[in-house]
């Protein structure tokens, strides 16, 4: 290990006189090579035989285009941008987006104890020092009780056999190249990028490294060393408070945890109680937020069941914890020892450093705590809160606690996601001091301590002074619902669009992060297919939102799409329902938000139908269904909001979800759809006569089936019909499975949902020559307005009332429309016939519709060079005729048509140049296109 950190270390030198050579003033050497290409295109001019000069124009160009290229990579990494892609020229955006978050992520003055406002920079850092070092170096509680009747389940042989196995040098691999090349390094200052690039120069030596801690059990100090960076919470942070700390850890570091993470995870799945929704395989975030909602359902009435509900703040959970409780609940689930002192030497070893606007202070050992940023420290932390679960177990098995009203049946007292904690009861004092005291000993053991100001209590169906009486003995204040729960708003009614004010906020206030003013309307686009829309992503995944909370969104949406961040609905150029198709049906592939929503819902009811062992599965068993089909029962007449709509979604989907018999003992023979074609028996024959073949209302597919084989009721000449459609065999040895009919693989997936939901059209060629691998996607946008004809043309404001003359302004001589001025104008023709002439491409001047059925026709083919040249060049000729209209009428500023069909061939050649083919390129293009003829992609 010690042979790789000291060849880091040596090489760190050559690469900062690598970046300086490369990155720095990178800006200006752009503008340096633009001059010397524009002065070696003029040589050119002059001396048009010289080919010693066109050699040299093509290397100018060359080099220009690939520092514009780098320009934009440094940009965007820097600016943390993920979401949108290299090649768009957003240099500009990039820019102004690192600008905009180092004035927000750095830390110009802060608020000490005492209230006094510091400036000092130094100042500042050795404040933050001090207050991590207090925060993290608190000797932990000693253990000294045995853990094993808090943690009574241990882990499988199978799991023990996953964490005993060897490291093989794949896992090694696997474990890096899992990291994201963007997340931020740690104090060695290199990404995970870097390894991934030079990993055929450095996997020896890195694969050695990490098998020398597996083998050895020793971490240098160097190694897992932790650089702390601090991320406001809030808009206008004032204390180290509103900051939260993000541990960025080396990445061997992070290697070594991601494959003790493997270890760990198998055995956690046998350790962690169904209380737990976070970390662990197979459950998720919606289990706890959707079983809360239906315990808290009807809160605001009084004379229901008395009910009492607490929400748990663990006050700075993941810095407090102790590491000897984390070690003991380790060997109480009887992990093995060589796993659990791995683990010791990574979480015992830490050393940090406060990272404050660039600058680094202190480094100091912690004892206590685990990292956020570090891939192990969830999973550990899911293992210490599971030390609650068994406490809480303990302490009423011996006590006169009630259970909360629905609770009893599947033993509810608590559910968790991560840190994040609820604990239910009934509404009586005994009850719960009997949580608070299980609180205390959690205390006592594991460090975590609750933070009182920042806990509620609710209360159901007690009077006043039992309220005030509650309150009071645990020191807790009482509060009402709506309250914010793991992001979204839980509620005792139903979901309103008042309840969902803060989703549209915090889309328009992610909109107003960005500097849309250096965004085109493709850069616009992409912030809203790969951010803006996913911001909804999570609530549409646990609840059918409001339509009034859809429509909203989507107005949000399309105003930014067309307008920017001053969200003004008019000067839409495009109806939304007409973008939010695919690409190929001539849309832009967004998604109807109404569809989608009702598409992720529908995974509530895979989960419920496929894993009945999941918290919130086994209570609407137990409570709900009560043995019943999902498809059987009625809707109530008091459900809970969520509970309501999961039932009408059943609605959508009908016949979607079928059945796969084996032994036939989970399926119901009735209701569920297990005939051929996704049937159902209740939907042709009503009831009774299907009871009267003797067989129950509640009967199963196995009261059919005998040794393994189809037993019909003989009596039952009504169903023979039925009967004889089955053309399949039980299968006695295997249990039912239910198959998702919208996929080839039966596994559900919201996208498949969604295709089954949505509308269609039929399919436009359009999409061949707009969206192809290479596009620019700023001038396809335009192209693809053009083509529908929603360009602000003057005919077209002319219309509006806007304007009064629509004459063409590049010829003035005719009405400027759409199939005037890019291909009926006398300059426009010049520029067509000018740019097909140099480029040795022929693109017809006729009517839009004439010119498409052309282009898919004759340059539809995706792997040609010359097809991909052609379609360029009819995008950028559209962007460039309209971007120098658009200059004529606002900037007063004339290009002649020769200089306009040179942009068209400059731009087109900037894009081919910086572009990827496989194999070489065919000579005659690279003399067209000025590119250097020894140019090969693998």
């Amino acid at each position: 290990m010690f042979k790789l950190t000291s060849k880091l270390r040596r090489l760190k030198p050559a690469l900062r006189q690598l970046h300086f050579q490369h990155t720095n003033n990178i800006t200006s050497r752009v503008a340096q090579a633009k001059a010397s290409w524009d002065a070696a295109q003029y040589d050119i001019d002059n001396h048009p035989e010289s080919e010693e000069a066109k050699v040299n124009e093509r290397h100018l160009a060359a080099a220009y285009m690939q520092l514009c290229k780098d320009e934009e990579s440094y940009f965007k990494q820097k600016s943390r941008i993920q979401w949108l892609q290299l090649g768009d020229r957003n240099t500009s955006f990039f820019h102004k987006s690192l600008l905009h978050r180092q004035v927000r992520n750095n830390i110009y003055r802060l608020q000490d104890d005492a209230g006094t406002v510091i400036h000092d920079q130094q100042e500042i850092g050795n404040m933050a020092s001090t207050y991590f070092q207090r925060l993290l170096c608190v000797p932990n509680p000693p253990i000294l009780e045995d853990l094993h009747s808090i943690y009574p389940a241990t882990i499988s042989e199978a799991s023990k056999s996953i964490a005993e196995a060897p490291i093989t040098n794949d896992d090694i691999q696997a474990a890096l190249f899992s990291i994201p090349d963007t997340k931020a390094p740690g104090p060695d200052g290199y990404n995970a990028f870097f390894f991934k690039k030079c990993w055929d120069i450095i996997k020896v030596d890195f694969t050695a490294a990490i098998r020398y801690f597996f083998l050895y059990n020793t971490l240098p100090r160097c190694v897992n060393a932790t650089r702390v960076s601090l991320v406001p919470k809030q808009e206008h942070p004032a204390c180290l408070n509103d900051y939260r700390p993000i541990s960025c850890c080396n990445v061997l570091y992070k290697c070594i945890a991601k494959l003790l993470v493997t270890k760990l995870k198998a055995a956690l799945a046998d350790v962690i109680g169904p209380s737990q929704s976070a970390f662990v395989p197979g459950r998720n975030i919606s289990d706890a937020i959707l079983l809360t909602q239906e315990l808290m359902h009807n809160y605001h009435h009084k004379t229901r069941p008395a009910r009492c509900a607490l929400k748990i703040d663990l006050r700075k959970a993941f810095d407090t914890v102790s590491l000897e409780f984390i070690l003991a609940g380790l060997h109480a689930i009887d992990l093995p020892p060589t796993l659990i002192n791995w683990i010791k030497t990574c979480i015992t070893t830490v050393h940090y450093t406060i990272n404050i606007n660039g600058e680094l202070h202190g480094f100091f050992q912690s004892t206590r705590g685990i990292r956020q940023g570090d891939p192990l420290s969830p999973y550990l932390f899911v293992l210490a809160m599971e030390g609650l679960s068994g406490i809480i177990r303990q302490t009423i098995s011996s006590s006169n606690f009630q259970y909360h009203w629905r609770c009893k049946p599947t033993n509810i007292t608590h559910l968790c996601f991560a840190d994040d904690l609820m604990m239910f009861c009934h509404a009586d004092t005994d009850s719960i001091r009997v949580l608070k005291t299980s609180l205390d000993i959690f205390s006592s053991l594991s460090g975590l301590h609750i933070n009182l100001a920042k806990c509620s209590l609710y209360l159901s169906g007690i009077d006043s002074r039992l309220r005030s009486s509650i309150a009071d003995s645990i020191g807790i204040q009482e509060k009402v619902l709506p309250v914010r729960y793991l992001g979204v708003p839980l509620i005792s009614t139903r979901l309103t669009h008042t309840d969902c004010i803060p989703l549209m906020e915090r889309i328009i206030a992610r909109i107003k992060l960005w500097t849309s003013s250096s965004l085109t309307y493709a850069g616009r686009l992409q912030l809203i297919k790969s951010v803006l829309f996913s911001i909804q992503v999570y609530w549409s995944t646990i609840f059918i939102l409001p339509c009034a909370t859809i429509k909203q969104i989507e107005s949000i949406l399309a105003a930014f799409l067309w307008r920017g961040t001053s969200l003004s609905h008019a000067g839409a150029k495009v109806a939304w329902q007409a973008i939010c198709y695919p690409e190929k049906e001539g849309g832009l592939g967004v998604k109807r938000l109404k569809i989608w929503n009702q598409a992720a819902t529908l995974k509530h009811i895979w989960h419920l139908l496929t894993n009945k062992t999941n918290v919130w599965t086994s209570w609407i068993h137990a409570i709900l269904l009560r043995g019943r089909s999902f498809w059987q029962i009625p809707i109530p007449s008091n459900p809970s909001w969520s509970w309501r709509k999961i039932l009408q979604s059943r609605e959508w989907c009908r016949g979607w979800f079928t059945v796969t018999i084996g032994n036939g003992s989970l399926t119901h023979l009735w209701y569920d759809y297990w005939l051929p074609e996704g049937k159902r028996l209740i939907d042709t024959h009503q009831l009774r006569t299907l009871t009267a073949t003797g067989l129950p209302w509640n009967a199963k597919v196995s009261n059919i089936i005998t040794d393994g084989h189809w037993q019909f009721p003989m009596e039952t000449t009504s169903l023979h019909a039925q009967w004889n459609s089955i053309n399949f065999h039980p299968k006695p040895f295997h249990d039912d499975q239910w198959v998702w009919t919208g996929q080839p693989s039966g596994k559900f997936t919201i996208h498949s949902a969604w295709e089954l939901l949505r509308d269609r059209r039929p399919l436009n060629t359009l999409h061949l020559l707009l969206w192809f691998k290479g596009h620019i996607p700023r001038q396809s946008f335009i192209l693809w307005l053009a083509s529908m004809g929603r360009l602000h043309t003057m005919d077209r404001l002319q219309m509006a009332g806007i304007i009064s003359n629509a004459s063409c302004i590049l010829c003035g001589l005719h009405t400027e429309t759409h199939g005037h001025l890019f291909f009926e104008c006398p300059t426009s023709q010049l520029v067509w016939q000018t740019v097909n002439a140099k480029a040795n491409i022929y693109w017809p001047c006729c009517t839009w519709q004439n010119l498409l059925q052309w282009g898919t026709t004759h340059y539809s083919r995706k792997k040609d060079i010359q097809h991909l040249i052609a379609r360029l060049v009819l995008s950028a000729s559209v962007y460039i005729l309209w971007h120098e209209r658009n200059k004529r009428v606002f900037n007063h500023q004339y290009q002649s048509a020769a200089n306009i069909a040179e942009e068209v061939f400059q731009q087109v050649r900037t894009q081919i140049t910086t572009m990827e083919f496989r194999g070489t390129i065919p000579a005659a293009i690279c003399n067209i296109w000025g590119i250097m003829d020894d140019r090969n992609t693998a």
